[in-house]
């Protein structure tokens, strides 16, 4: 009899965790449901998947796979839209050759990436591989228990993910005008599906960066206020290298 252990957690869905009070209350624990047998035939048939896809060639989040990561990189937005972005910007294309290395156990899925090729050395790689960190996501606002998320539909069929985020540390940017594109931590955006054909597909996303931004806390001004906010900066792709 094979065992197949129950998945742990990510720990960045801690609060999903303190939201599932009131998931028992209604009969429908997320822990109990974790260790169903639909749960652990979810398991199964998605490590199963994985072995098909890399021994058919398809693309995988793993080792079996390079990945080309283009970043077309802008000066941040003034706003938190990227339609603010001048449509004269200066932009740069940073090209990268990655892999994205899956941690096994974690729901939702997530894992480093392992950086094979930066000819700009625009990746501040002091920290190591493990500093740059990726998961799969639903849609901003979705609460996977009150709202029916993906993650309840998941202990009966395979999760879809409709997002991969990623994070890493740059170190900057010079434009031929001089301005600088600031260094610190990129955020990028990725949609992602699966394809019966192809395997993982990862299309084009959006960047963005934080910037501390400083507002009127009173209606005269005389007190001031800092928020940190996201602000976009380009575009991300990533193609698989098969």
């Amino acid at each position: 009899m094979t065992c197949v252990r129950p998945a742990r957690r990510n720990p960045a869905y801690s609060a999903v965790h303190h939201r599932s009070s009131r998931a028992v209350a209604a009969g429908r624990c997320p822990q109990h449901a974790r260790h169903s047998p639909a749960a652990r035939s979810v398991t199964r048939r998605r490590a199963a998947s994985v072995v098909a896809a890399a021994s058919d060639g398809f693309a995988t989040l793993d080792a079996g796979t390079d990945w080309r990561l283009v970043l077309t990189v802008s000066p941040p937005s003034t706003t938190e839209s990227a339609a603010d972005i001048p449509s004269d910007a200066p932009k740069v294309n940073v090209a990268l050759r990655v892999q994205f290395l899956e941690e096994q156990g974690y729901e939702p899925p997530s894992g480093t990436l392992k950086v094979l090729e930066d000819e700009r050395g625009f990746l501040n790689t002091a920290a190591g591989d493990g500093a740059f960190r990726w998961q799969l996501s639903e849609e901003e606002g979705t609460d996977p228990l009150d709202k029916g998320g993906l993650w309840i539909w998941g202990l009966f069929k395979e999760p879809l993910y409709p997002l991969l985020r990623l994070e890493l540390d740059t170190n900057g940017l010079n434009w031929p005008s001089g301005a600088q594109f600031p260094a610190g931590r990129l955020n990028v955006t990725l949609p992602h599906s699966r394809s019966k054909t192809r395997g993982t597909v990862l299309s084009s996303g959006s960047l963005a960066v934080r910037q501390v931004v400083q507002y009127d806390a009173d209606l005269v001004g005389l007190s001031k206020a800092n928020v940190l906010e996201l602000r976009p900066c380009g575009e991300g792709r990533a193609d698989a290298v098969l």
